[in-house]
């Protein structure tokens, strides 16, 4: 059958590393690429563990619906469609929690993204979200309904440690963790309501445009990419995509293109048979 329709995570899939002509937004091939199957009738939707407002000068070319905060907003034409928030009650304690391991903690609320305070980090962070952050005395206070905490560490190691800090919450939230090519060994602690993930957002994508996830490709390069590539008919990672995802997708026969800076993502569109 077809390929009605292409999900397609962005940092490490169409953004690469800075320094390269790829960051901090896809190069003009790709851009050109995705608007001309647009064009052509298939859906575009991109899939992305970053705020919705990081992408809009990506989204702007092709109305989606996409995916945002790690699955838990969906928008279209730059209007929120759905968007699923963690628990208010819970969140300064989560928060304690975080920062009393010394854990750099970010809220994504609303239209803006908040730190207390402009360490290094956040202003690394800043080139990837396209957007200065709100710094506030406490985040505790903020009272924008908060669709995504984001717990930063410096190195994989710690992944196990946050995940074990966290497990009091599990009945509340949902912890997966997303990378970025320009910032290799930090990872990004993506904190969301429960059950939401990018397998929320495809699953209620495919509901709302009637396009079967069956008959769709999804691309990806991070371990929780899986989550939405796992529903689609068509799969496909980058040669710079996590071992884990890439034994996962060549386990169900789909296709491991070149990494992101060598135009990977061409070549998968090329493996597809769209260029």
């Amino acid at each position: 059958m077809p390929i009605r329709g292409i999900i397609t995570d962005v940092d490490g899939v169409i953004v690469g590393a800075a320094g390269n002509g790829n960051f901090p937004l896809p190069g003009q091939e790709i851009v050109d690429a995705l608007q001309s199957l647009h064009n052509k009738g298939l859906m575009v939707s991109l899939c992305t563990g970053k705020p919705h407002f990081s992408i809009s000068q990506i989204a702007q070319y092709f109305p989606g619906p996409h995916i945002s905060d790690g699955g838990s907003v969906i928008f279209k034409e730059g209007k929120k469609c759905k968007a699923w928030e963690i628990n208010h009650d819970i969140i300064p304690k989560i928060v304690s929690k975080l920062q009393g391991e010394g854990i750099f903690t970010e809220f994504m609320a609303g239209q803006d993204w908040y730190v207390e305070n402009d360490q290094e980090i956040s202003l690394t962070h800043l080139k990837v979200l396209q957007k200065p952050p709100i710094v506030v005395d406490k985040l505790s206070n903020v009272t924008e309904p908060v669709q995504k905490i984001v717990a930063v560490i410096n190195h994989p190691s710690k992944e196990e440690g946050v995940e074990n800090m966290l497990l009091e919450f599990s009945e509340d939230i949902t912890l997966s963790w997303a990378i970025h090519p320009s910032m290799p060994k930090t990872r990004f602690g993506i904190i969301t309501a429960k059950g939401i993930t990018k397998e929320t957002g495809a699953r209620y994508l495919s509901e709302i445009t009637g396009i079967p996830l069956s008959e769709m490709l999804g691309v990806g390069d991070g371990d929780m990419d899986w989550d939405f590539i796992k529903l689609c008919g068509y799969k496909a990672a980058m040669g710079n995509a996590q071992e884990g995802l890439k034994k996962k997708v060549k386990e169900q026969d789909g296709f491991i293109g070149k990494e992101v800076d060598e135009g990977g993502f061409l070549d998968v569109l090329n493996h597809f048979g769209f260029n």
